[in-house]
């Protein structure tokens, strides 16, 4: 019992830390598109263009 408490209580800090990362590219990406600089340098792929 004492096994499957740690265990979860292990999953519980990795989807706080997975969630963490998620909002941190989140607000990078938000900001970058807010400034322009994103597709500026980077041009979105197309998805129509075939690539080898």
């Amino acid at each position: 019992m004492k096994l499957l408490v740690m265990l979860w209580a292990g999953v519980e800090v990795l989807q706080l830390f997975v969630i963490g990362v998620l909002l941190v590219n989140q607000r990078k990406l938000q900001r970058r598109l807010e400034e322009g600089q994103y597709f500026a340098g980077h041009p979105p792929r197309s998805i129509t263009e075939e690539s080898n």
